[in-house]
């Protein structure tokens, strides 16, 4: 067997291929100094004398590359073995003969092409396309030519305040430019220095309302839209809008909010979950109590802080220890449970509760899911509300 100090061809194939994954996009912006060499073990007499079989065979392999690279050899004069020609070092010009030795040749002309067709249109890209590699190695011919006519088309339309259905580029639809909505936004950020952060205020383009669900639970404020009382508005709307509300419930979950019963002078506000910073400019909710109630899990307890950044009167419901002791039959898996994290909004309580749930106090990953708790118990909580 070869000794671990000499290195064969094949050796040097694995370096070369770990080397390639680590520094490709180095050198895709040119931050590598080339050439490149890459000492392949000299023995010394001793070792050769040791083991002159694998030497002999080591010499041969070289003696007979015929692949990429340039090998530098080197003469010694040794006592036992006397005079010795051996493979010294090998060294690479460009990327591009390590690429053809792993394997890996077309992908690169690809992506160099690609680079090249960027950076010739949007020199400024040169910062940020290497993190991209990836994309550019990937992405088939269609969706390559997709991505250079979407940036070209918002670049040279930069108000088109259009809706993302509206533009007229041949190939694109919404959830195609959706899917890649941050890749573009730092492409056209890096590409017209903009100091914007939202992607749609960088693109140039209209952005679709958000919408929240709410119930209006009291006869009165029904009468005060014409009647009705489970509404989709947009985040706009409710902003500005004007309503005798007492009191405000919100829910994590949309059905908990559809099953709530009529009480006076209050609105719920169902299905936001992490989204509910959004509210924080809705003015009547910074003017009357409010009651939050999702999930007994590390996430609920996660937007209840959250919420209370905005809104410091908020009061959870439904959020407690004995309420989640009284449910254990219903308990079920926290799939993606959060490792415990401050969250300074939180009552005492409701820290310990968090904290117990975080460390697995009664069971690994544990939650109660609000629609879960009885309704009847939960009637009997909200009624002495």
């Amino acid at each position: 067997m070869a000794k671990t100090f000499l290195l064969k061809p094949e050796d040097l194939t694995q370096r070369l291929r770990q080397r390639y994954k680590k520094q490709n996009k180095q050198w895709l912006i040119g931050n590598t100094n080339w050439p490149i060499s890459f000492p392949l073990g000299v023995p010394t007499e001793s070792q050769a004398y040791e083991y002159l079989n694998d030497v002999q065979q080591w010499q041969n392999l070289w003696m007979n590359w015929d692949g990429e690279g340039e090998i530098q050899w080197v003469e010694r004069h040794w006592s036992k073995l006397g005079k010795q020609k051996l493979p010294e070092k090998i060294v690479i010009d460009t990327p591009i003969q390590i690429t053809r030795w792993v394997g890996e040749e077309q992908n690169w002309i690809k992506v160099t092409q690609r680079y090249q067709k960027l950076i010739n249109a949007w020199p400024s890209l040169t910062t940020i396309l290497s993190k991209y590699f990836k994309v550019l190695q990937e992405y088939d011919e269609l969706d390559f030519d997709r991505l250079f006519a979407v940036l070209e088309w918002l670049i040279e339309h930069p108000s088109s305040n259009l809706y993302i259905r509206q533009l007229p580029i041949e190939g694109i639809h919404t959830k195609w430019l959706i899917n890649r909505k941050s890749m573009i936004a730092e492409f056209i950020k890096t590409i017209t220095e903009s100091d914007d952060s939202n992607f749609y205020q960088i693109a140039g383009l209209r952005q679709e309302p958000t919408m929240i669900r709410i119930r209006l639970l009291d006869e009165q404020l029904r009468d005060c839209v014409s009647g009705v009382g489970d509404l989709s508005i947009s985040l706009d709307y409710l902003k500005t809008l004007i309503l005798p509300v007492e009191k405000v419930y919100i829910v994590e979950n949309l059905q908990t909010g559809l099953a709530f019963n009529d009480v006076p002078g209050s609105i719920v506000i169902m299905g936001l979950g992490y989204s509910v910073d959004i509210l924080q400019e809705v003015q009547l909710l910074h003017d009357c109590p409010i009651y939050y109630w999702g999930d007994i899990d590390t996430d609920g307890f996660a937007i209840l802080n959250r919420l209370r950044n905005y809104f410091p009167q908020v009061q959870s419901l439904l959020m407690d220890e004995s309420t989640f002791l009284e449910h254990e039959k219903l308990w079920g898996s926290d799939e993606t449970p959060k490792t415990s994290t401050n969250l300074p909004m939180l009552t005492k309580a409701e820290k310990k509760l968090y904290d117990d749930l975080c460390n697995n106090r009664w069971m690994k990953n544990l939650r109660l899911e609000q629609e879960h708790i009885s309704w009847p118990y939960a009637l009997e909580v909200l009624s002495s509300l």
